[in-house]
């Protein structure tokens, strides 16, 4: 039989792993941009901008909504210098969502966007929608 001390100790350091989990869900929280359906061309979300809204939450992701013109930010910081999942997609005025393949800059050949780079010193995350020629001649990403 399992003594009282030791069940206030097994209940005491379960709680203290919950607190870590979430404290690093907080922080490492991945991110998902949602992209007006069927834009193709350079997209750019700007954070730590206190003149945007923050990010909202949706199950585990931070959400960043991306304009039809392919911008997004956030008041929120990111913290896209530390590792992040990322998740991209388009969303349908019907309010459905269908997720895009993505890579790096120069990666997997069938990616639907193409992750350019964070600038954490701008606070910015350069992207790309489209297929890889259509990246290619693309010319570089707006500033």
């Amino acid at each position: 039989m399992i003594s009282r001390r030791h069940r206030v100790i097994g209940i005491s350091a379960l709680a203290v792993v919950v607190v870590i989990v979430a404290g690093l869900l907080a922080v490492l929280r991945p991110l998902s941009a949602e992209i007006p359906a069927e834009y193709q061309g350079w997209g750019v979300i700007r954070y730590g901008d206190p003149q945007c809204a923050p990010a909202h939450v949706r199950g585990v992701f931070r959400v960043v909504e991306v304009s039809d013109s392919g911008r997004g930010c956030t008041s929120s910081n990111l913290n896209l210098d530390l590792p992040t999942y990322y998740k991209f997609q388009y969303v349908y005025p019907d309010g459905h969502r269908k997720t895009l393949r993505w890579g790096a800059s120069g990666g997997e050949v069938n990616s639907q966007v193409w992750l350019m780079g964070n600038t954490a010193g701008d606070k910015r995350m350069d992207f790309f929608v489209g297929d890889k020629h259509q990246m290619e001649n693309s010319g570089a990403p707006p500033r």
